[in-house]
Formats: C-alpha cells, sequence, structure tokens
C-alpha cells in the first residue's frame, strides 16, 4: 500500500461500506508498512461511518488490532491470525459494540508452524476462561481457522456469551499435537455460549505427525467428561458436526452416543473423530448398531445422522408396534467403521437382509444410503444392496397406506 493508494482510500472512505486490506502479493521480498495499514484504519474509524464489513489480511500486529478496535461501526470482521499478537491485543476487540460476526484465518504461511510458540502446559486452566466476562454483546457468528493452539486462545480470549454460530478449522500445516487443544476450545465455547444452535468443527490431517506422550497423562485432554458435558448442555443446539478431531480417549464416540439421547433438540449430528496416535492402544473403540434404537427411541426429530459404527454385529429388529420406530423422520445415514472411505468393505447376503430389515424398522423413511460414497465402490455397493432392499419395504408400507383410505371410502 504506497501513498497513492492512501490517498485515494482517503477520498472515497465516507461511502464505503466494504474494505479489505490486504499485502500486495505483487511485492515479493519488501515488508509491508504497518503504519500505512494503521493510519488508514484510523482513517476509517473517524471517516467511514458506514463501514460495516472489514478484511484485514496479512500481516496483522497488535498496532493494526488495537486500530480496528476503533472502528465502532463494523459489524463483520475478517482477521488474519499469527502467533505475535497479544492476548491483550485480541481483548481489545471487545470495544467493537456493533460486532455480529468474527473470522480469523491463520496467516498462509507455511514457517509460521515452525515459529509457533507451544502454550506451556500450566497455563490450560478452563475455569478462567468459562467465566471472565466480555463486552461483544451482538456477536452471534465465529469462525476460527488457525491451528490448534490458537484455537485454544482465541476460545479463551475472544469467545463471548450470545453465540449461535461456530466454525471451527485447522489449517492444512498443523502439527498434530497441537490438535489435541481443539476438544478444549469446543469445551470453553460451548459452556460460555449455552444459546449456540449450529456447531461445525473440522481438523486438516496433519503434515507434521510430532509425539503426543507429553499430554497422555494430563486429564485435561484425556478426560472427554467436561467435553460431553459442556456439549450435551446446549439446549438450542440443532446442528452438531465433528470431523477428524483427534481424542484420547478410546470410548469417545461410544459416549457421545451414549448421551445423544439427551439432545432431543438435535437435527443434524456428525461425529466423525479420529484416534490421537497410530498406536493400537489408542485406536477407537466403536458402538455397536444397537446403540441405534434408543436414538429411535428419543431423538425424535434427527434428520442426519453420521458416526462411525461396527456393523458386524446386527441385533434383531425392534418389534412393528414400536411406535416411536414407526414414526421416525431419520433422512439420512451414514454408519462406517473408518474415517477412511477405504477402510470400509462389504456385505455378504445375509447381512445385508439383517442390516435393510433392522435400519428399516428404526427409521422407516430413509433415503437412499450408497450415494456419499464413492460410485462402484465397496462401500457402495454395499449399501446400495441394503438400499433396494429398503426400497422394497417402503414400497409395500407405501402400497397398504395408500390402499387403507381407498378400501375405507368404498365401505
Amino acid at each position: 500500500m504506497d501513498d497513492i493508494s492512501l490517498f485515494i482510500a482517503f477520498q472515497v472512505l465516507p461511502s464505503i461500506n466494504d474494505l479489505q486490506i490486504n499485502r500486495d502479493y505483487r511485492l515479493q521480498g519488501q515488508e509491508p508498512h504497518p503504519e500505512y495499514t494503521i493510519a488508514l484504519i484510523s482513517a476509517v474509524a473517524d471517516h467511514a461511518q458506514n463501514l460495516t464489513t472489514l478484511h484485514l489480511g496479512r500481516p496483522v500486529n497488535n498496532g493494526i488490532i488495537n486500530a480496528i478496535s476503533q472502528v465502532s461501526s463494523v459489524t463483520s470482521l475478517f482477521v488474519s491470525m499469527n502467533h505475535t499478537i497479544t492476548d491483550e491485543a485480541l481483548l481489545m476487540l471487545e470495544n467493537l459494540p456493533s460486532l455480529e460476526k468474527l473470522a480469523f484465518v491463520e496467516e498462509d504461511h507455511c514457517t509460521l508452524a515452525a515459529e509457533r510458540r507451544f502454550l506451556p502446559s500450566a497455563s490450560l486452566n478452563i475455569a478462567t476462561p468459562t467465566s471472565h466476562p466480555l463486552n461483544l454483546l451482538r456477536l452471534r457468528n465465529l469462525e476460527v481457522n488457525v491451528c490448534g493452539i490458537e484455537q485454544f486462545r482465541v476460545a479463551a480470549t475472544v469467545s463471548p456469551r450470545k453465540l449461535e454460530t461456530l466454525h471451527l478449522c485447522t489449517p492444512y500445516y498443523s502439527i498434530s499435537a497441537e490438535l489435541v487443544f481443539v476438544p478444549l476450545a469446543i469445551t470453553i465455547h460451548a459452556k460460555r455460549n449455552p444459546k449456540l444452535t449450529f456447531v461445525s468443527v473440522f481438523c486438516v490431517e496433519p503434515t507434521s505427525l510430532d509425539s503426543v506422550e507429553s499430554f497422555r497423562e494430563d486429564s485435561r485432554y484425556t478426560s472427554t467428561a467436561s467435553f460431553i458435558e459442556a456439549l450435551t448442555s446446549l439446549r438450542n443446539l440443532t446442528t452438531l458436526s465433528i470431523l477428524d478431531v483427534p481424542f484420547f480417549s478410546v470410548s469417545i464416540v461410544v459416549d457421545m452416543l451414549k448421551a445423544l439421547p439427551s439432545m432431543p433438540q438435535l437435527k443434524r449430528f456428525t461425529f466423525i473423530p479420529v484416534a490421537v496416535s497410530s498406536q493400537q492402544s489408542d485406536k477407537l473403540e466403536l458402538p455397536c448398531l444397537g446403540i441405534l434404537e434408543n436414538i429411535s427411541r428419543y431423538n425424535l426429530g434427527l434428520l442426519h445422522l453420521e458416526v462411525l459404527m461396527n456393523i458386524s454385529d446386527i441385533p434383531a429388529p425392534p418389534p412393528q408396534n414400536q411406535t416411536y420406530a414407526l414414526t421416525h423422520g431419520m433422512k439420512s445415514l451414514r454408519l462406517t467403521p473408518s474415517s477412511r472411505m477405504d477402510n470400509v468393505s462389504g456385505f455378504s447376503l445375509d447381512q445385508t437382509l439383517d442390516l435393510a430389515r433392522y435400519l428399516d424398522r428404526l427409521f422407516p423413511h430413509l433415503e437412499p444410503l450408497s450415494p456419499p460414497w464413492p460410485k462402484d465402490s465397496k462401500a457402495w455397493k454395499a449399501w446400495n444392496g441394503v438400499d433396494k432392499i429398503i426400497s422394497t419395504y417402503q414400497e409395500l408400507r407405501g402400497q397398504v397406506s395408500g390402499n387403507m383410505p381407498r378400501s375405507s371410502a368404498n365401505r
């Protein structure tokens, strides 16, 4: 950003409502001058009274964050994040009284992964970040696309009290050990924001498989009680999606599905975590199909379910006269024994028949189960066979229910 660009920007400030400030990538090898950005943002605070959306690309420093905090008219803020920004600087964002949407995106520079500082274990205190006050009273939407450590720091520093929508994602150059902080970040956000309706969390597969052994004996990482308690307390939550987040607890899938009946308001639930390491002792335990019966009984509003599941042992279907099963509105169901799609094998003929009968009895309005899988893959072929049988059951029920009114009318 040069002097001419600043002059032009200053002339149009009073009329703009959306401003994006970013480093010119054509200036390779030249460090941008943060004072230019600070001067422009200060002018925005004074003259751009109609500005509601502000995008700040890399590089961002504490001084720039301080300048942003003076732009009181902004309702949507997108900020590039890096490890040099202090907690004190992040807290300055409290001075934005109109802020409704806040997004952090980590600077897309791979060397940051090597420069990033690990927080000392003693500084990880869940009680403090879940109790401190924050003045972002209008903030409803938070998006955080940063590494695991910065996920925790944003949650501990910036998470408000009235969020409705939460998106968390880690970048592709994350270090595996950092990802153990992600469940802690989710817990803090959930505890601080009881009105959340939508939570989506996704961890990209890390590029560096650092050891997690230093975290293994610390209950703040290994225990999932607070994590599950925080999520099940969200009475307005209708969508919960957690993909590829690593957990130390090998029983996390079973424990989460056992807790699902306490979340009857859920409409969409996706829970595909991963083991915290490749060690056999860290392999996740998979729930058996029988756990679906409680979901059919208590989660009557659930329309989409995607979970890890042991499909090898198929229980007998419940009696047909169970009204909860007859009326369940589940449409989309995806069961997989692994987060990797190529680990799914086929079913025998008996398994196909038993599985179709069991799932149809629990969820009589299922849509085809095979489309999410790559066409002609083993998984697609296996579920396509189940689809055909379920479709036959549904057609027969439709014929019966369709004929009954006509029979009554002819009497």
